[in-house]
């Protein structure tokens, strides 16, 4: 009898639990309006009223970041100014064949090869380094150590291997479009990935 009711009693409280917290039904109360944005009030380009965003009920309109409105800030674009002259640009680019060639050699996992393209490790870091500063080493240094490490690299057995036989020419290649620029730089295409400034996006009312 006891048994019967505590049972009992359990379940009862299990079925006012549940009235408590099962989720109570839309009744299609019309949920309070959003607040007009002040900075719209004054002129200001308007962020959007709070709630309307999808998924980020509560929080405000998307608004664009400074930069996107105005253009990147003086010092950016220095800074691209900079890294878009030939002296810079092509030093990023000399790295390609020299980084392939040096990759091709330590995958064969043979001590010589290996030995070998570990000397250009030095050559490839100050390339990298003339890239964000085209001030850094001088390209004609670059290159003239560049080509002693290739000439390495064309006396070994490894030079008629079908990976590396093509970038000496490449490099002979951006070498001379490299020449072309400085020579002339109005004339000359600009290489690929070239940097150049972005023009600032318009404003409204422009």
């Amino acid at each position: 009898m006891k048994r019967w009711m505590l049972f009992g009693g359990v379940g009862i409280a299990g079925i006012i639990l549940a009235f408590l917290l099962f989720p109570k039904p839309d009744t299609g109360d019309v949920p309070v309006a959003a607040e007009p944005d002040p900075a719209a009030e004054e002129g200001a380009r308007p962020r959007g009223p709070v709630g309307v965003r999808p998924g980020g009920v509560g929080r405000p309109g998307i608004e664009r970041p400074p930069i996107l409105k105005n253009g990147p800030s003086p010092v950016a674009l220095e800074n691209i100014k900079r890294m878009s002259v030939p002296d810079a640009l092509y030093a990023g680019r000399l790295t390609s064949p020299l980084a392939v060639i040096r990759r091709q050699l330590q995958l064969l996992g043979e001590p010589e090869a290996e030995a070998l393209g570990v000397k250009v490790d030095l050559i490839i870091g100050h390339l990298r380094e003339q890239r964000r500063d085209p001030e850094a080493h001088g390209m004609p240094t670059l290159i003239a150590s560049s080509r002693a490490w290739l000439d390495e690299v064309k006396a070994s057995r490894f030079a008629e291997m079908p990976e590396i036989a093509p970038q000496f020419a490449r490099f002979d290649a951006i070498v001379a479009e490299y020449q072309q620029a400085k020579d002339n730089p109005e004339a000359a295409p600009p290489p690929a990935g070239g940097v150049t400034a972005p023009a600032p996006v318009p404003t409204e009312g422009e």
